[in-house]
Parts: C-alpha cells; structure tokens; sequence
C-alpha cells in the first residue's frame, strides 16, 4: 500500500514539473511555429513588436476607407455635411465623405452643420460599409 502512495506521488510531481516547464515565459512566443505569431491590438500598450506604432497612418478621409483598419483610432480634421438619419451623419474632407456614428446619449451641441471640427473615433469596417464611431469632436478655429 506505501509503495502505490509513493508511486502515485512521485507520478504527479513528475507530470506538474513538466507543465510548468511547457508554459509561457514573458512576452517573446519565439517558439511558437513561424507564421503563427499572433499581433496585439491596435489599443494594445507601444513598444512591442508589431505593435500599434506599425499600423498605417490616416490622415483623411481616403486614407480611412483605403488603409484604414477596423476598430483603429482615428482622428480627422473636416465638417459635417448631411443628416443621413438616426445618430448618423455624413463628414467630409479634401479626400472625400465618410460615414460617421455621433452616439445619442452624448451632446453634440457645441458643433454645426459645415463647420471645420477635428474629429475623434473608431474606424469600423464591413464588407458593405465602412463608417467611424466618433467619441470627441471639437471646433476648429481658423
């Protein structure tokens, strides 16, 4: 009887040496197979590889639509040209129109219809549509 319970003691101290050896160790996944790294998220802190500071930079409405990635933080200097319905708007620039999302439960007061604004949101692209989820927008003076 002594003899199992060291046998059955010695076997699980064996087989929980080996699952902590088979953990992760810090932040480099190098052993992981080439191709299968995964990237963090464009929120995720800078200073890691391929981190945020590596993702395409936008700075007009084309570059949103044409580079831009879902849920990447934007920020846009243009003016609110059309009321397309509900909480929707359409926001306009040099480089051309995109939909934007001015959430309800905030006040929108302080901006006017053609006025310049420096917008403030999240790109967030379909197949059918791609629109921005605006968290801040702030008059701009000229």
């Amino acid at each position: 009887m002594s003899k199992a319970i060291i046998i059955t003691t010695l076997s699980a101290l064996a087989l929980s040496s080996t699952v902590a050896f088979a953990a992760p160790q810090g932040f480099n996944n190098s052993s992981a197979p080439q191709g299968f790294t995964q990237a963090p998220q464009a929120n995720a802190p800078q200073g890691f590889a391929n981190s945020a500071a590596q993702l395409p930079a936008i700075a007009s409405v084309s570059d949103a639509i044409n580079k831009g990635l879902d849920e990447q933080h934007v920020t846009l200097r243009g003016r609110i040209t059309n009321f397309i319905g509900d909480d929707k708007y359409e926001f306009q620039d040099e480089t051309g129109t995109i939909k934007i999302e001015l959430d309800d439960d905030q006040n929108w007061s302080h901006i006017q219809k053609d006025q310049l604004i420096e917008i403030t949101g999240e790109l967030d692209k379909h197949l059918q549509y791609v629109k921005i989820e605006v968290y801040r927008a702030t008059p701009i003076s000229k």
